[in-house]
């Protein structure tokens, strides 16, 4: 009996582990760095000609790291999900500070741009509807939930139409309506999704 219960709780905590572990990796692309990763140095990995890191003859999944030429700074730090490229790769300058990051979701490169600041035209971005009660629409970019500013222009003309601002995939901050001379129409302010309030410039 007692060997029972023995096998029961340790059926009980792969699974409560193997969870957790999923809910952390598949973040729809997001960062993936967090201390229960497993971490080494890249040239711990083997890669193959297609990309696929391994360690020990399995696909690796975790943080690896690479530094500059003879020392202890970093240069690289990149997420691996079952040996492909997942969530982030920062490349870092000498004093530590980030110089830019590039953005993957299962070995498929997206947008990268400097400290995760994208900007784009709206009619790049995706929506997905939502069908569920109090769930926001969620605007995608390169099918990952879109953090960043997009801008729509007047019809053949370089001014300027509205700004837009998301987070998460969702409006979030000021969206701001322009006249065609330029000038501020009114904007618009929202908190992940929903509309709070309405600035009519006079």
């Amino acid at each position: 009996m007692n060997r029972f219960f023995s096998c029961l709780l340790a059926g009980l905590l792969v699974v409560s582990c193997s969870s957790e572990q999923n809910e952390i990796l598949t973040d729809q692309g997001s960062v993936m760095q967090t201390d229960d990763m497993d971490t080494c140095l890249c040239n711990e990995l083997a890669i193959d000609s297609a990309g696929i890191h391994t360690k020990n003859n399995e696909l690796y999944t975790g943080i690896c790291f690479e530094n500059y030429p003879n020392s202890d700074k970093k240069y690289i730090e990149k997420s691996l999900l079952k040996g492909k490229p997942h969530g982030k790769i920062v490349y870092y300058d000498q004093q530590g500070a980030v110089l830019f990051e590039e953005i993957y979701k299962e070995g498929e490169k997206k947008r990268s741009g400097e400290l995760e600041v994208i900007e784009c035209d709206c009619s790049e971005l995706e929506l997905v509807e939502s069908s569920l009660p109090g769930v926001s629409d969620r605007y995608f970019l390169d099918e990952m939930p879109f953090t960043g500013s997009c801008s729509k222009y007047y019809p053949e003309s370089d001014q300027i139409y509205m700004d837009v601002n998301y987070t998460a995939g969702e409006l979030n901050g000021a969206t701001t309506y322009y006249n065609k001379d330029g000038s501020v129409m009114y904007i618009e302010k929202y908190s992940m999704g929903e509309l709070m309030r309405t600035v009519h410039q006079k």
